[in-house]
C-alpha cells in the first residue's frame, strides 16, 4: 500500500482484517496540513457501517447544516438532518489523518513512514519496490500494489499510465483564529473568480479559502493582498469568517478534476484521489476515499484469494462511472450560477 490518506489506511485496514499482510509505505513522518474538513452524514455512515469505525469526539465538531450563496445573493441555510437525518462534521484533518492510520496499525498493518517509494520491477514472483526511509534504501517485496497516493500527477509504479484534467481549479487559503463562539460553520459563497469557503476547525481556528483558476491568481508577492481586497467585496464570507491579517500564511492546494486513463493493471491498482478526484465544491472527498477503500479491499481480496480478476475489473468500471456521473453532477451545478456569466473563471465552466 503506497500512501496513507484517508483511501490508504481504509484500504490497508481492510486487508488486514481480511487475513492479508500488508506493509503501508507513507512518505510523509507526520500528517500535513490538508483541506477537506468538511463532510456530510455519509462519511460517518461509511465510516460506521462499512468499516466499523466510530469517529472520536474530539476529532470533530457536529455540523447541522451548511450556509450556501450560489445562484442567488441571498445566504440559503441547508439542514443536514433534514435531508439525511444526521449531521454533518468538520474535522481535525491532520488529527482524522493520524487516527485512521493508527486504526490501520491497530488492525495488524505495518505502517512505515518517511518511506518514499523510487521505482518498482516485477518478474514473475511479484513486485519488488525500493524506496528510501530517511537516508537508507529500502526494499519491499509485494504481492500486490495498491496505490493511494492522493493527486500525484505521475505513478511511479506505471509510468506510462497519464492523468487527464478537466479544469486549472486552485484553492488559494489561510488559516486564522477563529472567534469566541463555539458554534460551528461552513459556508460557500460564489463571486465573479471563482468562489469561497470558510469552516470553523475544531482546535479554535477557522479555514478561509478561495477557489479559482490558476492562471488568474495574482503573483506571489502581491497574492495576500489580492486575497484581502477580493475577501472584502464578499457580501457573505467577510461577516461569517475573521479579516485576513496582514503576515497570513498563504497556501496554494491542487483542486483540480482529473482522472487517469488506466485504474487498475494486473497486480497494480489505483484508487481514491490517486484514480480520480474531484474538486471539492461537492464536499464527498473523504467519503468517497473511505467507500474506495472498503470496495477495493473486496476486490483485491478476492482475487488474490481466488485468482478471480473479475471484482478488480467491476470494481473499476464502477469507479470510472462514478467519475462520469461526478462530472455531470459538477457542470450542473456550476450551469445554475448565472451572476458571473461574463467571467472567465465561469465562461470555462459553461457549457456551449
Amino acid at each position: 500500500m503506497i500512501g496513507g490518506g484517508p483511501a490508504g489506511s481504509i484500504c490497508a485496514r481492510e486487508l488486514a482484517r481480511r487475513g492479508h499482510t500488508v506493509v503501508l509505505l507513507e512518505r510523509r513522518l507526520v500528517a500535513s496540513p490538508r483541506l477537506g474538513e468538511t463532510c456530510g452524514p455519509g462519511l460517518r455512515r461509511a465510516l460506521e457501517g462499512d468499516c466499523g469505525l466510530i469517529v472520536p469526539p474530539p476529532l470533530f465538531s457536529p455540523l447541522p447544516s451548511f450556509f450556501s450563496a450560489w445562484g442567488a445573493a441571498e445566504l440559503d441555510n441547508r439542514s443536514f438532518s433534514f435531508w439525511h437525518a444526521g449531521n454533518g462534521m468538520v474535522l481535525d484533518r491532520r488529527a482524522f489523518d493520524e487516527w485512521l492510520l493508527g486504526e490501520a496499525a491497530a488492525a495488524g498493518v505495518t505502517v512505515l513512514r518517511g518511506c518514499t517509494v523510487t521505482s518498482a520491477r516485477r518478474d514473475e514472483n511479484g513486485w519488488l519496490l525500493s524506496g528510501v526511509t530517511g537516508a537508507d534504501p529500502v526494499l519491499i517485496p509485494a504481492g500486490f500494489i495498491v496505490e493511494a497516493t492522493g493527486r500525484m500527477v505521475r505513478s511511479v509504479i506505471q509510468p506510462d499510465i497519464m492523468r487527464f484534467f478537466t479544469d486549472d481549479l486552485v484553492c488559494i487559503s489561510v488559516e486564522v483564529p477563529g472567534p469566541a463562539s463555539d458554534d460551528p460553520v461552513a459556508a460557500v459563497e460564489s463571486c465573479a473568480a471563482g468562489w469561497w469557503y470558510t469552516a470553523r476547525l475544531p482546535n479554535n481556528r477557522q479555514v478561509i479559502a478561495l477557489f479559482t483558476d490558476a492562471d488568474l491568481v495574482a503573483p506571489a508577492g502581491t497574492r495576500l493582498e489580492w486575497l484581502v481586497y477580493l475577501f472584502k467585496t464578499t457580501v457573505h464570507m467577510c461577516r461569517m469568517a475573521p479579516g485576513i491579517p496582514n503576515g497570513a500564511r498563504v497556501r496554494v492546494w491542487n483542486a483540480r478534476t482529473s482522472v487517469r486513463n488506466v485504474l487498475w493493471r494486473g497486480c497494480w491498482i489505483s484508487i481514491g484521489d490517486a484514480a480520480w478526484c474531484l474538486d471539492p465544491l461537492s464536499g464527498t472527498g473523504i467519503e468517497r476515499a473511505v467507500k474506495a477503500g472498503v470496495g477495493g479491499a473486496a476486490a483485491i481480496s478476492q482475487a488474490m484469494n481466488g485468482g478471480d480478476i473479475e471484482p478488480l475489473r467491476s470494481f473499476t468500471i464502477s469507479e470510472a462511472q462514478a467519475f462520469q456521473h461526478s462530472l455531470t453532477v459538477q457542470h450542473r451545478y456550476y450551469e445554475s450560477e448565472l451572476r458571473w456569466k461574463k467571467e472567465v473563471f465561469w465562461q470555462r465552466r459553461l457549457r456551449a
